[in-house]
């Protein structure tokens, strides 16, 4: 059980900071609500596609082009990119909603393509005040005498005639070529079609909007505390048909029911094509799962740690991700366990068996290199922004061929930038190791393409050019045994030995609060 909640509070903080990191318009309703639905849930893949269908109706992932939702009643079919939905069973069931939630003002407007003529029952249309990522139930039928229907979190009309209504302003401005919406502007004469007259459509006149090639439009607008819902119809205002719509309360969706007569519609693109919708669609899917997947740090949550005192000490010694200021994200490995003191501290060196070629040149050291689970430097450039950070103290593990161990703590430790060539600041001693750095504070980093030090030491370090150049190397070359009076790695004032090498080596940092 304690995997799994392991498990589950990882992958919610995950895709929490993911939503963060990406998608800086997010909403905290939002977040809340996908962090609760993941935690009805084990199912992974299950979560990433409701993740995404929660951002893209929010309008946090821009999808161009206007569809229709994936989700949708029983007999619906969508087609052509999901712009198309086509009821193929007389029975019910045929809602369909808009994939992205409505704006004020926005017109979202299709197309009658196919009728059929056996039923004389027009379809319903609205505002739907619900998460169509959610997998709900609704009835089979909404539909009433009084043609508009106000369901609580439904706000429908029921299109079957025209009414004449008292004087109001068109929404649609008095432009008479261009329509101009808070989304953007279009061509007026995309709201009717040219093709479509009474005459082509037997039973039906302009009183009944409902035959093939009418286009009728679906918007609102805030007035005051709520929101107006009006239909437009072959170009012309229908006026408000819905008022009071609470609009503040959640996201309002448009719902379709292609019920009886109407069989199948098209959405008409106002703002965009969907050429290369799915393709977007699917490239974004798989950033998403691809990102999600390289978060593999356990403790990973909202309080991005910006050095390993941020990681929680119960995940464990490993390499897990930090967020320094000023560089971004940074991997790192994370001694958590040392010597009883408390876990926190980011590993900047660490030598063990010689597999990893340490006598390198300026531009690699100051990058890093190795691998983080086994030998390595991480690379003074960060190891100076981790330190710029604020104080920190330094613990030097070192252990002979004969196993013995020890160690060198100093209350203060620094590098300089890059201008100072990473000069090395350390503080008071304490530990068993002696303090072989004495002879190397206020000293400039080199390397054997900068140093005759380092060239002779065969090592890259915080030599001391004018006088005895170190009494420690932990970058020397790896050795079993010395074979002449300087190089290997070496602590000189440990056990006072000059002829004495080393094994292995770690070097860490840890902030001081």
């Amino acid at each position: 059980m304690h995997v799994m909640k392991d498990y589950i509070l990882f992958f919610v903080n995950a895709i929490i900071i993911l939503l963060l990191v990406i998608y800086v318009n997010h909403t905290d309703r939002l977040i809340m609500k996908i962090k609760e639905d993941f935690g009805k849930s084990h199912d992974f893949k299950a979560y990433v596609e409701r993740a995404h269908c929660e951002l893209v109706s929010e309008g946090i992932i821009a999808i161009p082009g206007t569809r229709f939702h994936a989700n949708h009643g029983e007999y619906i079919n969508l087609l052509d990119e999901n712009t198309v939905a086509f009821h193929r069973h007389w029975d019910g069931s045929a809602y369909t909603f808009s994939e992205k939630k409505l704006q004020p003002g926005e017109i979202f407007l299709f197309e009658i393509e196919k009728n059929d003529h056996d039923y004389s029952a027009g379809l319903t249309v609205g505002l739907a005040q619900l998460n169509p990522c959610d997998k709900f139930k609704l009835p089979s039928y909404m539909y009433s005498s009084d043609y508009v229907h106000n369901f609580g979190r439904f706000w429908l009309r029921y299109v079957s005639f025209t009414e004449s209504n008292k004087p109001y302003q068109s929404v649609l401005g008095n432009d008479p070529h261009v329509v101009h919406t808070p989304m953007g502007s279009f061509n007026r004469s995309l709201l009717s079609n040219g093709k479509w007259n009474s005459q082509n459509n037997i039973g039906d006149s302009v009183s009944q909007p409902v035959g093939v090639g009418s286009r009728i439009g679906i918007m609102y607008n805030i007035v005051e505390n709520s929101a107006e819902m009006h239909l437009i119809i072959n170009g012309e205002d229908q006026g408000p048909r819905v008022r009071n719509i609470p609009y503040t309360n959640g996201s309002l969706h448009v719902m379709l029911d292609v019920y009886a007569k109407t069989q199948q519609v098209r959405i008409i693109q106002l703002y965009g094509g969907t050429d290369k919708v799915r393709t977007e669609v699917e490239n974004k899917m798989k950033v998403l799962e691809e990102k999600l997947h390289k978060i593999t740090d356990p403790a990973f949550s909202l309080d991005k740690p910006i050095d390993c005192t941020g990681i929680d000490v119960n995940h464990g010694s490993g390499v897990y991700t930090i967020y320094p200021k000023g560089i971004g994200s940074l991997r790192v490995y994370c001694d958590l366990e040392t010597n009883n003191t408390g876990g926190g501290w980011t590993v900047f060196q660490h030598r063990e068996n010689g597999d990893e070629d340490f006598y390198r040149k300026w531009t690699d050291y100051e990058k890093g290199f190795g691998n983080l689970q086994r030998e390595f430097w991480l690379g003074n450039s960060k190891i100076n922004a981790i330190t710029a950070q604020g104080r920190y103290e330094l613990m030097v593990l070192i252990q002979a061929f004969d196993s013995s161990k020890a160690h060198a703590r100093y209350d203060h430790f620094k590098i300089g930038d890059a201008t100072s060539n990473y000069t090395l600041y350390v503080g008071k001693y304490s530990g068993t190791a002696g303090n072989s750095l004495e002879t190397n504070c206020h000293e400039q980093f080199t390397t054997k393409d900068v140093s005759q030090c380092a060239e002779r030491e065969e090592a890259a370090w915080w030599f001391n050019e004018c006088n005895i150049c170190t009494l420690s190397n932990l970058n020397g070359k790896y050795l079993t045994r010395k074979h002449k009076s300087y190089g290997g790695i070496y602590w000189f004032t440990w056990k006072n030995s000059s002829t004495l090498l080393l094994k292995s080596t770690t070097m860490m940092m840890r902030s001081v609060k």
